[in-house]
This record gives structure tokens, sequence and C-alpha cells, in this order.
């Protein structure tokens, strides 16, 4: 997959989508994935005016904006509306608290996603303050919850639910 990187003057670092994909094979219904597969709220997208209640913080579905957030490494969090249609893009999100990630771990987290966007761009790195535990990951309908850091975890997560969005066909998403 072709990619671009931008980095804004804020510190973010944003990827950019040139290609749908790769074709990815068909999961069989019996494929357990990585996570915890939670409720799913539908799709609808909604008016930027309307602040959305999800199932799950942070949310692995549901109604959202009609606009995405950016891929890549944010310093600040968007909005769960964007995010969510991120996920149904076939994305993965890495959600950290920001007072238990910090430093040496950070960077460390910030280098793995860099290096999984090789594969597929289509990954966020966002500080969550709210969060109960110390990293959450999420793709559509799946949550994963990490007390500390565990690239082997992330790693796991994001093979296993990258571009398998419900706008996704075998792997291809729209951009």
């Amino acid at each position: 997959m072709s990619q671009q990187k931008a980095q804004a003057s804020t510190g973010d670092e944003f990827f950019k989508i040139e290609t749908p994909g790769s074709p990815l094979p068909p999961l069989s219904a019996a494929t357990k994935l990585p996570g915890t597969a939670l409720p799913k709220l539908g799709q609808d997208h909604v008016p930027e005016t309307k602040k959305v209640k999800y199932n799950s913080n942070p949310p692995t579905s549901g109604p959202h904006y009609a606009i995405w957030a950016q891929w890549g490494i944010h310093t600040k969090a968007p909005l769960d509306e964007r995010l969510v249609h991120n996920l149904e893009h076939g994305g993965v999100i890495i959600s950290y608290k920001p007072d238990q990630i910090q430093g040496q771990v950070l960077k460390q987290i910030k280098a793995q996603v860099r290096d999984l966007s090789k594969n597929n761009p289509r990954i966020i790195l966002t500080p969550r303050p709210n969060l109960d535990t110390a990293i959450a990951l999420t793709a559509w309908g799946y949550l994963q919850k990490l007390d500390r850091y565990d690239p082997l975890a992330v790693t796991a997560f994001y093979n296993a639910h990258i571009a398998r969005g419900p706008e996704c066909q075998n792997g291809l998403c729209p951009n």
C-alpha cells in the first residue's frame, strides 16, 4: 500500500492513504479474533451537531459523523464520532491514558504505529484521558484493554482487524 506521511506543527503525524489496500482472505465463522466482541450499534451518519452515546469507552461502532479523523499519531484526541467513522473504514485505533503512558513507553508505541502503518496506514494513536485502563485497542465491534503496553498484543490485534470494517470488501476499503 502506498502511503505518504505529513507532520503537523503540533507534533501530530498523519498518514495518507493512496490506494484502497490489498485483498485479504475471508475469515471463517469459527475464527477467534483478539479482543472482546461488542454489540454493533449501526453505522448511520449523524449531523456534526449531534453527540452520540456509545456502549463502550472507547467506542467500537455506532452512528458517526460523515468526516473521519486523519490516520496517524494524534497529540489531541479527535471526537469519538469521527473515530468511529475510521473504524467503519477498516481502521485500528490505539488509545492510551496519558498519565500512565508517557516517556520512553510512548516513544515505543509511536515507533510501532509508524512501523505498522507501512503495511496499512489505517491506524490511529490518540490520547484518551478518561480510559479505565492504560491502553485500549479498538476495531469495528471489538475492544481489547491492556494494563500495560504489550507490543505483541498490539501487533496481533492490528493484524487480525486491519481493513475488516463494514465498508471494506476482502481488505479493500474506501479512502
